[in-house]
């Protein structure tokens, strides 16, 4: 009995000065009063550090606190621009360059620098040239066939409902590709019905008018505005 209660003291004394309790309730059950003695001279009791509470790292602040990196010119800009105050060919070749878009006169200004020869400046531009014609086609293309998949997919579904838009119980009597200029359907296509109603769709939207004449002349609003 008397080992029990110095086994549960030295448990708990040793508990409050962070030592293994186990161990000491074992020692103190032995040696009684001794090893309770020995416990204490051990210094006193030590509360817990209060753990500060578990938080989730929010890694918006992070990003936020972390300036964004702009990447920087690969030419000397500030000399690029005093050229182009001092020198007129090489002013108006940036202007011709420029209209083709703003990467083009970067890469214009990238690639005399590294020359820096004049005579090659014609040479540079029908280079751009080619290029910006390249990419045109390339975007051209990609509207085309975008606007084919929406042909070949609105055609096969009025062809298996014998010439009939299953979606509105007409009849076409005419699907072409819409060059128009309502630029949010390039790459759709033109449907006219045999009542005269036409509808611009793509793959996904679609508007209706009551006449072709109608479609035509929203289009060429748009362009206007």
């Amino acid at each position: 009995m008397i080992m029990g209660v110095f086994a549960m003291i030295g448990y708990n004394m040793a508990a409050a000065r962070n030592k293994d309790p186990m161990t000491w309730a074992i020692l103190c059950g032995l040696t009684g009063l001794i090893g309770v003695l020995i416990l204490a001279a051990t210094g006193e009791a030590k509360a817990e550090a209060p753990q500060e509470p578990f938080r989730l790292r929010d890694d918006r602040d992070l990003r936020a606190a972390k300036p964004v990196d702009t990447p920087a010119p690969t030419y000397d800009k500030a000399k690029w621009e005093v050229l182009k105050e001092v020198d007129n060919d090489i002013s108006r070749s940036s202007a011709m360059a420029l209209q083709l878009g703003a990467k083009y006169e970067q890469q214009l200004a990238e690639k005399y620098l590294t020359l820096g020869d004049k005579t090659y400046l014609p040479a540079l531009l029908t280079k751009l040239k080619e290029q910006y014609d390249a990419e045109q086609g390339a975007a051209a293309a990609v509207t085309t066939s975008s606007a084919a998949a929406e042909y070949e997919k609105f055609m096969a579904k009025v062809s298996a409902n014998n010439g009939v838009d299953p979606d509105n119980g007409l009849r076409v009597v005419k699907t072409v590709e819409y060059n128009g200029p309502a630029p949010s359907y390039h790459g759709g296509i033109k449907v006219v019905y045999e009542n005269g109603r036409t509808v611009l769709r793509n793959k996904s939207m679609t508007r209706p008018f009551d006449t072709e004449a109608k479609a035509d002349e929203w289009g060429s609003d748009l362009a206007k505005s």
